[in-house]
């Protein structure tokens, strides 16, 4: 099974003046003081990670079903956004779904 991915309970999205920002709320550590501002597709990918967890397969389709993948690259792109959001504490993986 694949690894599925949620949204950090310490952070909410918000759009804010055409932004879109993540704020930190409970113990969001480095973060506490800090607005985090993400582009149009990461905020589609944030609102689109489901309460269960998402797997990375599931963001591509739904992203591919809202935005153009003219060059081919957006499921890697999607995979490093991870990566990244990982590595940040924005995101965390979960157990595998049955």
């Amino acid at each position: 099974m694949e690894k599925r991915y949620k949204k950090s309970p310490d952070f909410l999205l918000r759009k804010a003046a055409g932004e879109y920002l993540l704020i930190p709320v409970n113990a969001a550590g480095a973060y506490g003081n800090s607005l985090l501002m993400l582009n149009e597709t990461g905020a589609f990918l944030w609102e689109n990670l489901s309460d269960d967890g998402s797997t990375a397969e599931e963001l591509c389709d739904k992203a591919r079903g809202e935005f153009r993948d003219t060059d081919g690259a957006m499921e890697d792109q999607i995979k490093e956004f991870i990566t990244q959001m990982l590595q940040a504490g924005l995101m965390i993986e979960t157990e595998e779904k049955d």
